[in-house]
């Protein structure tokens, strides 16, 4: 599932150190040199931050499970980064569709934001701010910026179709029988789109 989580986490860590010259006739400096990485080290593990275990188990437990709900909703999105188990799955978007998403949407980030940041770990931080910042910005999709209703470019189900048809991520009868299960669904897909574009906008 972490795969999954590059799609929508990246976490470099950087470490640097200073080289230290030892002569092979100076076994006193070498002993220094030792002593003094020993004593950083013992000073390190002092200082290192103890983070909650419970809560950062919570916290990835939910976020497995939020970001297959996410590819649930989101199975075209899935299908362009590799993810198949939804790949036979075409949603209608029409108003309950959107309203259903909506409610997703708000009810998970609900849940996500009241996980405490500075009790997680650096990595679980990382993914917690890559969650919130997709629920969000999907969120302002959805109520803000309202393509669905503008744009008819948004409703195009052939690129999903060509990857499906075109990557061997399983047996090509299996392929095709997932692209005709897909199939089902087009003609409500576009029905929706006709009723979803209300304000057109002129280049479009």
């Amino acid at each position: 599932m972490k795969k999954h989580l590059l799609a929508l986490s990246i976490l470099a860590t950087l470490a640097a150190c200073s080289p230290a010259e030892k002569s092979e006739n100076d076994q006193g400096a070498a002993q220094q040199v030792a002593s003094s990485a020993a004593d950083t080290h013992a000073s390190s593990n002092a200082d290192a931050v103890i983070f909650d275990e419970k809560i950062n188990a919570a916290f990835k437990q939910f976020s497995h499970d939020l970001i297959e709900e996410f590819w649930q909703f989101n199975p075209g999105y899935a299908v362009y980064v590799g993810y198949y188990k939804y790949d036979d799955q075409l949603p209608i978007p029409d108003a309950q569709g959107i309203k259903k998403e909506i409610q997703f949407i708000k009810e998970r980030l609900t849940q996500l934001t009241a996980f405490p940041v500075a009790d997680l770990s650096p990595a679980n931080a990382s993914d917690y701010f890559i969650l919130k910042n997709q629920m969000e910005s999907q969120l302002f999709a959805v109520e803000e910026f309202k393509s669905h209703q503008w744009n008819p470019a948004n409703y195009n189900v052939a690129g999903v179709f060509g990857v499906i048809l075109n990557t061997d991520y399983k047996a090509k009868d299996q392929r095709l029988k997932t692209i005709y299960t897909r199939m089902k669904n087009v003609p409500a897909y576009y029905a929706a789109a006709k009723a979803n574009i209300t304000i057109p906008t002129i280049a479009h």
